[in-house]
């Protein structure tokens, strides 16, 4: 016997958007029409024009034709549509994305610092070995040896801590639910919908820990072994 369906609970998975709101001035036209580029189709006067005097509303190519987006209301665009969102309706359904966590900011930093660092330590490496050279001088050809060599080493070691913590960073980051595709290819489960159709940043960050981990695992398992 079939049972009778029961109603229940279900979530929206979450999608990030950009959105815009437009204010209805023309000066802010510029500003709306780089967020949407081939998305804007033109401008028109509001349908309730007595109520917003001078402004204008803008006309947006959609996936259904093109719809005007009143002053007030946000234009919003994904990876390939855009559409009006009313402000009530916006305010319900989204929330700003956040900036980078600080250990995001602060590992971009450290990267930066020491990419600078051994540049400028190559870069000395350079010069001292065309003076040795110019000037026939063995000492400052090993002096621009044994700097390159330095920062070499060094570049080797910051690249495994920086390394390390890039990956913990992703396993912070990861949805740990498997990717559900639809039949346009898009990843429904995370709300992926760019890029290849098949594909998901989850997935391959996923496959590509999975790899990264089999050496490791066979590393630990051959120092363990008597």
């Amino acid at each position: 016997m079939t049972q009778t369906p029961a109603p229940g609970r279900f979530r929206k998975l979450p999608v990030e958007i950009q959105a815009i709101r437009w204010t209805g001035l023309e000066a802010d036209l510029p500003a709306a029409r780089r967020f949407l580029g081939s998305h804007l189709v033109g401008t028109e006067q509001p349908y309730d024009r007595e109520d917003h005097g001078d402004q204008v509303t803008l006309i947006v190519k959609t996936l259904h034709g093109s719809v005007p987006v009143e002053p007030g209301c946000y234009a919003a665009k994904g990876e390939r549509d855009a559409w009006p969102v009313d402000a009530e309706q916006f305010a319900a359904t989204y929330t700003p994305v956040s900036s980078p966590p600080a250990d995001q900011t602060a590992l971009r930093d450290r990267i930066a610092a020491a990419a600078k660092t051994l540049g400028e330590l190559r870069g000395v490496a350079d010069y001292l070995e065309r003076r040795g050279t110019d000037h026939d001088d063995p000492g400052l050809t090993a002096a621009a040896e044994l700097l390159r060599r330095v920062a070499d080493e060094t570049a080797a070691t910051e690249t495994q801590a920086d390394t390390a913590t890039l990956l913990e960073l992703v396993r912070d980051f990861l949805d740990p639910d498997p990717c559900t595709f639809d039949h346009h290819g898009y990843c429904q489960a995370h709300g992926y919908l760019g890029g290849e159709p098949m594909s998901c940043p989850h997935g391959r960050a996923k496959e590509l820990l999975a790899e990264l981990e089999q050496p490791a695992a066979g590393a630990r398992q051959d120092g363990a072994q008597p």
